[in-house]
């Protein structure tokens, strides 16, 4: 079946044994996501893992059907290993986030560290410094 989405396109649907999840070819690889959302399995199952209820995953996505949230988590628990190892592979390594420029902060998340250059693109800001530190 042909799913029309927002951008227009349709993709091919798979519908799975829970209401909720399904498959489309053509968004997120495939992976089982929370239909008419995009939100994918895997991330409501690491969420709830890493210590968030279901409450508070509604709260930081509104947009997501409560019901919606809790068939993810069955659908978690239906496909465990599948899920799991896809979790897994989202995980980078230490050494790789260091390297991206990531600090370990004070709750025990790899947060970006931003550098001065960095900063001043992020914000915005036009303010042009030499390598001596003056504004030219």
């Amino acid at each position: 079946m042909a799913t029309p989405t927002l951008s227009g396109s349709k993709h091919k649907t798979i519908h799975t044994e829970h209401p909720y999840i399904v498959r489309e070819e053509g968004i997120r690889f495939g992976e089982p996501i929370i239909r008419g959302t995009g939100m994918p399995v895997w991330l409501v199952a690491g969420m709830y893992k890493r210590g968030d209820s279901v409450e508070e995953i509604a709260k930081a996505y509104p947009h997501i059907p409560l019901a919606g949230l809790h068939d993810a988590l069955s659908y978690y628990y239906d496909h465990k290993k599948e899920v799991d190892r896809v979790i897994a592979s989202q995980r980078k390594s230490k050494a790789s986030l260091k390297a991206e420029g990531y600090v370990l902060d004070k709750s025990g998340f790899y947060v970006l560290k931003l550098t001065p250059k960095a900063k001043r693109v992020a914000t915005g800001s036009h303010t042009k410094t030499k390598r001596n530190g003056r504004k030219p």
